[in-house]
């Protein structure tokens, strides 16, 4: 398999396994509830998008963590 599809496929079992300890939609980093909307984008995410950018920008030389605050709301 492909180094990408590999990835992809950890990062699914990584959320099922999430869905079975019952932390499925809480951010690994912050511990708040991920935007119903990130979830239906990316079903694997296991951090919000304010923690999933401030990682990125923190692995990403020259760039800087987004100023903008974010607001979310649980999933229903």
């Amino acid at each position: 398999m492909s180094d990408g599809l590999d990835t992809l496929l950890a990062r699914i079992d990584a959320a099922l396994r999430r869905l079975e300890a019952g932390t499925y939609g809480i951010c690994s980093d912050c511990e708040q509830p991920i935007a119903g909307e990130r979830l239906m984008a990316l079903p694997f995410a296991a951090r919000c998008r304010p923690c999933e950018e401030a990682r990125e920008a923190a692995a990403t030389p020259g760039r800087s963590a987004p100023t903008k605050a974010y607001t979310y709301h649980a999933i229903d």
